[in-house]
């Protein structure tokens, strides 16, 4: 089976509620690992950020297009915050210019540490991985339970 590298910028999938804040803040150390460990897959992750996502820069997707283009995986899940997630889907649909990867960006509503019914998040993270390893070369974007390519109309917020 292929690895699939993993790679976490933060967003509401991979944050915690402050109550203090009354908004969701991403941990400075992904939590995605805990998660996933379970699952028989092979994951290698990195961690370019931990950022809710209008907050990325161009540094930042830099950073994932060189983890994307010097790597000898193939797929790949980018764990992203929603209000971003197509725009970033755009830009590195521009900018990979390495050819036969599955680059699949996920977000959700919820938390991951939610951990019950009303959290999308493990949900939307499980799409991800079988649309990394299904779907053909390309960039996509999974939020909803549902895989979507990059440029796909769809109503996010």
């Amino acid at each position: 089976m292929n690895e699939i590298m993993v790679i976490t910028t933060g967003g509401t999938l991979d944050s915690h509620y402050d109550v203090h804040k009354c908004t969701t803040v991403p941990y400075e150390k992904s939590e995605v690992p805990k998660y996933l460990g379970s699952f028989n897959y092979d994951f290698n992750y990195k961690q370019v950020c931990a950022k809710n996502s209008e907050d990325i820069d161009d540094n930042d997707i830099n950073e994932i297009v060189k983890l994307i283009e010097s790597s000898f995986q193939k797929n790949f899940i980018i764990v992203h915050g929603t209000v971003a997630l197509k725009t970033t889907a755009n830009i590195l649909k521009s900018k990979i210019k390495r050819t036969g990867v599955t680059v699949v960006l996920v977000g959700s509503y919820y938390p991951l540490e939610y951990n019950c019914y009303e959290s999308d998040a493990l949900f939307n993270l499980g799409v991800s991985v079988s649309s990394s390893i299904l779907l053909g070369e390309g960039v996509y974007f999974t939020i909803k339970g549902r895989t979507y390519e990059y440029n796909d109309n769809i109503k996010i917020h």
